[in-house]
């Protein structure tokens, strides 16, 4: 008898299976779709967000599409030619900092300029637990987790100027890219919120990419559910600092 991890995983191949053997058919196809891009930092649950909307038969992410492959593609080329009539909503992620970097210049004016393009704008408004998050993804080389659960990782020693520069760095990537984007449509949520009330928050972001709203699934866990306290090696000695960082970059929408 299948498990609950087993039902899972047969219905997400099942859902993308039916999806690739729809838009391998060579009838019935259509670039009449809504376009959406995932804006996100890393460590923001993108890549949960990402297999969640892939559980809909009407929606295609690509995932994190920039790589030095396809550096020089279009959106338009590499993920919006024409599709099967059955999905209503394709689109991708990207992270602000590849966008706010000058060799994709093209890509961020392919998308500032195309104004029907809807943007998810994914943030986390921990800081601090992003960035602990991305240190222990680097050490490990584990950058997501399927519902077999997590494996216990060492504590870590933060150095407090390095996570201030890449706070400073990640909110300056982010306003860069959404000053150029100001007219474009945007569902703003954030980490917490699709933890907290993942099922309203997907039902309301199903609804802004035209989709009919159904339930949605992921194969994928949080990695690290333990608290700061039980990461940081250094916890006591950077506390001030920590909760100094906390309260003036959180990070609101």
């Amino acid at each position: 008898m299948l498990n609950r991890l087993g039902i899972k995983y047969w219905k997400t191949q099942t859902v993308l299976k039916r999806k690739w053997l729809l838009n391998n058919l060579p009838f019935c196809r259509t670039n009449d779709f809504q376009r959406f891009v995932i804006l996100c930092d890393p460590r923001t649950g993108s890549t949960w967000l990402h297999t969640l909307l892939n559980s809909s038969d009407q929606i295609l992410s690509y995932g994190e599409l920039l790589t030095e492959r396809n550096l020089t593609q279009s959106l338009e080329k590499t993920i919006w030619h024409d599709h099967h009539q059955s999905i209503k909503a394709i689109g991708c992620k990207i992270f602000y900092e590849q966008l706010s970097d000058p060799k994709f210049k093209k890509l961020l004016t392919e998308i500032s300029e195309n104004k029907s393009i809807k943007i998810i704008d994914l943030k986390r408004e921990n800081m601090v637990e992003c960035f602990v998050s991305l240190k222990i993804a680097e050490k490990t080389q584990s950058w997501s987790n399927d519902a077999k659960g997590t494996s216990k990782v060492d504590k870590l020693s933060i150095n407090i100027e390095e996570l201030e520069a890449f706070i400073k760095e990640r909110k300056g990537s982010r306003s860069q890219v959404l000053n150029l984007l100001g007219d474009h449509k945007k569902y703003k949520t954030t980490y917490e919120q699709l933890v907290g009330q993942t099922r309203k928050e997907l039902e309301d972001l199903q609804s802004f990419l035209g989709v009919e709203p159904m339930s949605m699934f992921s194969l994928l866990n949080k990695q690290n559910s333990a608290s700061l306290e039980d990461l940081i090696s250094n916890f006591e000695e950077i506390k001030s600092d920590l909760d100094r960082l906390y309260t003036s970059c959180k990070v609101t929408i």
